[in-house]
C-alpha cells in the first residue's frame, strides 16, 4: 500500500511539474523550487493521511505491551515455613530402614562434631598452658615455643566443622571449652572445683545444646 501511495504521488508531482513547463517555458528556477515544495507537501500529508488508520489499529497492541502486569504473591505452602534445627533427624522415608540410615547419618554427624570440638580444646588449653607454665611458673623456654605451635595448629581444627556458620561454631566452641578447661584444671592441675564452677560449667553445655539444636529455616 505504501508503494502505491509513493508511485500516486510521483504521478501526481510529475504531472503538477509538467504543467507548469507547458504553460510556461521560460519559469525561473525558483518557482521550480516552490513546485518540488508544494509536492513534498502534498508527498506527507497523503503519507501521514495512509498511516492514520494503521496507527490506530496498532494502538491497543501498543498499550497492552508497555502495561506492565502486577506479579501475584506466592501461594502459602506449610513446608516454607517449616524449621529444623542443625541437627535434626530427617524421616528418612517411611521404612525403617531409611529411619536408621537417618539416624546413622545424624548420630556419625554428632560425633564428628563432637570429636572435633573435643580436639580444638585439647590444643587449645594445652598450648595456652605450656605458654603459661613458661611464661609464669618458671618452666624451660621451649615449653613456650611448643605451646605456640599447638596454639597455631588449633586454629586450623574449627575448619574441618561441618558447621558453616563461623559465629555459631565458635559460639557453641565456647561453652565446650568451659567444661574442658574446669576438666583440665581438675585432672592436671588438681584444683578443686566449688559448686559455682559445676552449676557454670552444666549452664554453659545446656547453651551449647541449644545452640546447636534450636530449629532454624533451611536457609
Amino acid at each position: 500500500c505504501v508503494l502505491r501511495l509513493l508511485q500516486v504521488v510521483r504521478t501526481i508531482k510529475s504531472y503538477i511539474i509538467g504543467q507548469h513547463c507547458i504553460a510556461a517555458p521560460f519559469i525561473c528556477r525558483s518557482e521550480r523550487t516552490s513546485s518540488h515544495s508544494s509536492a513534498m507537501m502534498l508527498k506527507v500529508t497523503l503519507a501521514c493521511v495512509a498511516l492514520a488508520p494503521t496507527t490506530a489499529a496498532f494502538q491497543p497492541a501498543l498499550t497492552r505491551r508497555i502495561a506492565t502486569k502486577t506479579p501475584t504473591p506466592p501461594a502459602f505452602s506449610a513446608s516454607a515455613t517449616r524449621r529444623r534445627p542443625c541437627l535434626a533427624v530427617s524421616a528418612g522415608g517411611a521404612s525403617p530402614g531409611g529411619r536408621l540410615a537417618a539416624l546413622l547419618r545424624t548420630l556419625r554427624s554428632v560425633g564428628t562434631i563432637s570429636g572435633l570440638f573435643f580436639a580444638a580444646g585439647l590444643a587449645e588449653i594445652g598450648g595456652g598452658w605450656l605458654v603459661w607454665k613458661a611464661v609464669r611458673e618458671g618452666a624451660p623456654r621451649w615449653w613456650a615455643a611448643a605451646g605456640a605451635l599447638v596454639l597455631a595448629a588449633y586454629g586450623f581444627i574449627p575448619c574441618l566443622q561441618p558447621i558453616d556458620d563461623f559465629g555459631r561454631l565458635y559460639a557453641a566452641y565456647g561453652g565446650i571449652f568451659i567444661g574442658m578447661s574446669f576438666a583440665w584444671a581438675r585432672v592436671v592441675d588438681g584444683m578443686a572445683l566449688d559448686r559455682g564452677d559445676v552449676i557454670g560449667s552444666a549452664v554453659a553445655l545446656i547453651g551449647v545444646a541449644i545452640v546447636l539444636l534450636w530449629p532454624r529455616g533451611s536457609s
